[in-house]
């Protein structure tokens, strides 16, 4: 994949429509690319947060240990990113990401994506935007498993 389609790839991304296409270029020049066969681990939980991960191709599991193994949290496909709660949390990785089939990926070490969103006021709205949808997601949730117990 080239420079120019990996920014155009990330311009796809919500968290990254605002951003111009020279800075995602930039990104994306400071990023590795990396490949992952199926069931390969991306990052484990409980690891250090030293980077996040933009699906560039193929799709990853969310999975996070229960009581009797792994829980199969979510699936996500090309255009997710990965990681930077624990990035910007600077705290512990809170689920593994396992490939599904073969993926392609960007690795944004975490001093870049940092260093990105202190001079992209775009992309520091774009995150805080969408760390809130998915708290209010996971808030609607949870409110609906306890409206039916009493």
């Amino acid at each position: 994949m080239t420079l120019s389609l990996e920014a155009s790839t990330m311009k796809q991304i919500p968290m990254f429509r605002d951003v111009e296409l020279s800075k995602l270029k930039l990104l994306a020049l400071a990023s590795e690319r990396l490949t992952y066969a199926p069931g390969e681990i991306v990052f484990r939980e409980g690891d250090s947060p030293d980077a996040v991960y933009v699906i560039l191709s193929g799709s990853v599991e969310v999975l996070r240990q229960g009581p009797t193994g792994p829980l199969r949290l979510a699936e996500l496909r090309e255009g997710a990113i990965v990681g930077e709660v624990a990035v910007l949390c600077d705290s512990r990785r809170t689920a593994t990401i396992a490939a599904n089939d073969h993926v392609s990926a960007l690795k944004i070490e975490k001093a870049t994506f940092l260093d990105m969103m202190m001079q992209t006021p775009q992309l520091a709205m774009a995150v805080n935007r969408e760390l809130a949808r998915r708290l209010e997601g996971v808030t609607a949730t949870f409110a609906a498993s306890q409206s039916g117990k009493s």
